[in-house]
């Protein structure tokens, strides 16, 4: 049985639940597709790919077997002249700031600038196209999916955060239907190592990539993550049409955002603007809906993209409404276009320390360093596969504290699936909001408790009771 220091072939990082569903895998292949999971996420269908692809599909699979860390990547590509830091990668140069100019600020999630940027990129003709997430025109793609912008007009429609699953399946497609013979694209951390390891094997995706735009994750999200919000809201599941996740709320500190819930076949008037603080699930640490793969993954700064964009969770930007952004940039060439258009005033940029955009995502960075640290060497005391990490397992240096905490979130995480499956097999919210709040209330109270003397068995126990009085046979598996 494999350890944490073997590489999983792409069954195995399937069968386990390790998948991201980026789709990366099905790009090159005839007939092979992505499918979607009972909870809301995608995965490739294995018997669709023929023994050939299945071996290349494991050289793209950002955690498959001959699939090169993110160091590997990141040194190929940067490591000749810039500097290193644990948990940013290599870099250029670090900001914090804010698109100036237009709508950019006001349309985007935080401070406007990866739609800026690639604006730019644009109307300067260094690509002919972005290829990025925005709203699908058909409901069989779901809300969101990726797709290929050539305007400005075109590119302002993909503006901000989805927090929603989309996969680059159709890849070779959607570079059919484009005569863009230079793009860039965005993408969250894991899905750009994908795209990198697509291209270092494949000379016309090579070619035809010419920036690669990074946005620094937190983890990525289900389907039911959207229907969650927007039931909550009042639009039942089957009612909802779209959810904006980055709604700006006025005279609130941009870390205090919330969501924008949209009912099929509504007015304006209809939608229903609630702050992210008023629900359950809204609370980004505790990790309700997240990809069970999150778990395991050590980039959450982007580390092979040419330059990665984040939210400036720090002090001092935190209470700017409008947002800030939080820049590493790992190319000279984006370092001069950045700062150019500082010099003309059309946007603002503050040079700062390295580490400080390592600070703005220091929660994240814990859980997925010390957190991942912890869970590979549970796995591997248990004879559990895992993904081979750049993060050693190690229980020592991680106190018991810690693992609780860690443990806790991983229930919220399962319990959150379960949870929306049986609101919805008994068309019944409470369902879900009392499973839900069973789990995130011990969770808080744990880290809130000055005497930490519940070990996690105990923990276990008191969530268990909550989760055995909803059983229910028909979800016992989790896809």
């Amino acid at each position: 049985m494999p350890t944490n220091t073997e590489y999983l072939s792409i069954k195995q990082v399937v069968d386990h639940g390790y998948c991201v569903g980026c789709g990366l895998c099905v790009a090159k292949s005839a007939n092979a597709e992505m499918i979607e999971t009972n909870v809301g996420t995608y995965i490739p269908d294995l018997n669709s790919f023929t023994s050939p692809e299945l071996i290349a599909a494991e050289g793209v699979c950002p955690f498959s077997i001959n699939s090169d860390k993110e160091n590997a990547i990141a040194e190929r590509l940067f490591g000749d002249s810039q500097e290193f830091l644990d948990g940013l990668g290599y870099y250029h140069k670090a900001y914090v700031g804010y698109a100036n100019e237009g709508q950019f600020r006001q349309q985007g999630s935080s401070a406007g600038l990866v739609n800026w940027l690639c604006a730019e990129l644009l109307r300067t003709k260094k690509v002919e196209a972005i290829l990025h997430v925005k709203q699908s025109s058909s409901a069989s793609e779901g809300m969101y999916s990726y797709q290929i912008s050539e305007s400005l007009e075109a590119l302002q429609a993909g503006a901000k955060s989805k927090y929603y699953p989309i996969h680059l399946g159709q890849l070779a497609k959607l570079l059919a239907n484009t005569q863009a013979n230079k793009i860039a694209v965005v993408g969250v951390p894991c899905f750009i190592k994908g795209l990198r390891s697509l291209a270092a094997v494949d000379e016309v995706i090579a070619d035809r990539f010419a920036y690669f735009i990074g946005i620094v994750c937190g983890h990525l999200k289900s389907k039911h993550f959207a229907e969650f919000l927007g039931w909550q809201a009042g639009i039942h599941p089957d009612q909802l049409e779209l959810l904006d996740f980055r709604t700006k709320l006025k005279n609130r500190p941009a870390s205090r955002y919330g969501f924008t819930a949209i009912p099929k076949g509504g007015s304006e008037d209809t939608w229903v603007v609630k702050a992210m603080t008023d629900v359950k699930g809204g609370n980004w640490g505790h990790g309700a809906f997240k990809l069970k793969a999150c778990e395991y993954c050590d980039d959450v700064m982007a580390e092979t993209a040419d330059v990665a964009f984040g939210d400036a969770w720090l002090p001092g930007y935190t209470n700017d409404s409008k947002g800030t952004n939080v820049v590493a940039s790992r190319s000279v060439e984006l370092t001069n276009l950045l700062e150019k258009a500082v010099s003309e005033g059309r946007i603002v940029l503050e040079e700062v320390a390295s580490s400080l955009v390592l600070d703005s995502q220091r929660s994240g960075l814990n859980h997925r360093r010390e957190g991942l640290r912890y869970r590979l060497a549970r796995n591997q005391q248990n004879g559990i596969p895992s993904p081979a990490k750049r993060i050693k397992p190690g229980l020592a240096s991680v106190p018991q504290d810690r693992r609780t905490i860690y443990e806790l979130r991983e229930t919220i995480r399962e319990t959150s699936h379960r949870a929306f499956l049986l609101a919805k097999e008994q068309n019944d919210l409470s369902i879900a909001m009392k499973m839900l709040d069973g789990v995130t209330s011990i969770h808080d109270s744990h880290i809130a408790s000055k005497n930490k003397v519940s070990t996690i068995r105990k923990i276990k126990h008191r969530i268990g009771s909550v989760v055995r009085s909803f059983k229910s046979s028909k979800v016992e598996k989790l896809y």
